[in-house]
């Protein structure tokens, strides 16, 4: 295996330790919010729509502090304390709901707005610009065992302890996840762009093909997060136990997929691995609205984290290699895709939500196979972008 960098090692060492504190709940939090609120979707939409809006507003200004505070501090203060409040919140929900809720959204937005640009910036500037395919899928697979383990736990500990314990458990992960990040090396980039400049920029005509890819990649994605995990507690009559252990085995099932997409992304054309992975991606999403046991559940969630497992890879390589690509630009390139990212999402949980409630829903995800066809803009957008700037 080729050899990482220590600043590679540590951000994947402290992002893993982050995504286990987070894979504990996170197929959990949607369901936990909609049962809270008697069985509401609306509030959970409505709560997710004012997460991603904060942070895709707060996104130019956190890239602006990378200058000032440096990559590594910020990531650290997204841990700690944002993304430890952020959960202390939901460990005492009990008393007070709604305000809980509110710091809860308050203090997610932030994490993501400070964590996300520079983790993004700092991994595409330590990639070995020869190996990325096979860097990128070390840590997929990584996450993946993560992905295995962490939901099972999870849902072992709802079902028997209650929620309170999976807060208090990655609560304690991610403190833990920042330690790793004090022995990183320091570095300030310069944000060239002012706040407005950062909006206009989104919706430049040269960059409408990225912008498309980034935003349906958010669209879709939201929709495993939001209304899936909701869809699966539904179908499982309420077992958190079994959510948990679905959940887990379907992230098994793909792991050996998962270990040759590195492979693939480096030795063939990153085109033909997109469109392929594309289309059992979006097929995946179809057979995902037609699910109606446990068996349907893991066999359509298998068959569609098959696609993903390289079609996520390929995707990731094929952003990081263009944002290693733009030198000074990195950070303006990683801001533009973060808002991409959230539009989608904004988007997506605005329609998606409307029509769940009037047909059901899984309407979500027949409009989440049309936005993952979006991603295979992204391989010719990047290539197109990058032509023109030469």
């Amino acid at each position: 295996m080729h050899i990482f960098s220590k600043n590679l090692w540590t951000l994947f060492g402290s992002r893993l330790i982050t995504h286990a504190g987070l894979s504990l709940m996170g197929v959990f939090l949607p369901t936990f919010i909609y049962l809270e609120y008697g069985g509401s979707l609306q509030v959970v939409v409505w709560a997710f729509i004012a997460g991603f809006a904060l942070h895709f507003l707060l996104t130019p200004l956190s890239a602006k502090l990378i200058k000032s505070v440096g990559m590594k501090k910020l990531m650290i203060i997204a841990l700690v304390p944002f993304l430890a409040a952020a959960l202390t919140a939901l460990a005492f929900w009990e008393y007070n709901p709604t305000l809980m809720l509110i710091i809860y959204m308050l203090a997610w937005a932030g994490y993501r707005a400070l964590y996300w640009v520079p983790y993004h910036v700092e991994v595409a500037e330590s990639l070995d610009s020869e190996h990325r395919g096979r860097q990128v899928s070390v840590f997929t697979n990584l996450s993946a065992v993560v992905s295995v383990i962490a939901p099972f736990i999870g849902g072992v500990l709802i079902e028997y302890l209650g929620f309170s314990w999976v807060f208090i458990a990655g609560i304690v992960l991610v403190v833990m996840a920042a330690a790793p990040l004090f022995f990183m090396e320091e570095i300030h980039e310069e944000y060239s762009f002012k706040y407005i400049e950062s909006f206009k920029d989104l919706f430049k005509k040269e960059k409408r093909g990225l912008f498309y890819a980034y935003a349906g990649d958010g669209a879709q994605t939201v929709v495993a997060l939001v209304f899936w995990p909701i869809f699966i507690y539904l179908i499982l009559d309420g077992n958190f136990a079994a959510v948990g252990a679905v959940s887990s085995l379907v992230v098994l099932a793909t792991i050996v997929l998962a270990s040759f997409a590195g492979e693939l992304v480096d030795r063939i054309s990153r085109t033909q691995v997109i469109i392929i992975s594309t289309i059992i991606y979006t097929t995946g999403w179809f057979l995902k609205s037609f699910a109606s046991t446990a068996l349907h559940i893991f066999l359509f969630d298998a068959y569609h984290n098959a696609g993903k497992a390289v079609n996520r890879v390929a995707f990731d390589v094929g952003s990081y290699t263009h944002l290693a690509d733009n030198g000074h630009y990195v950070d303006e390139y990683t801001a533009f895709k973060e808002m991409a990212l959230n539009l989608g999402r904004i988007a997506m949980l605005m329609f998606g939500g409307f029509l769940a409630l009037l047909f059901g829903i899984k309407v979500a995800f027949i409009l989440a196979a049309f936005a993952s066809l979006t991603m295979v803009l992204v391989n010719s957008a990047l290539k197109k972008h990058d032509t023109a700037r030469r």
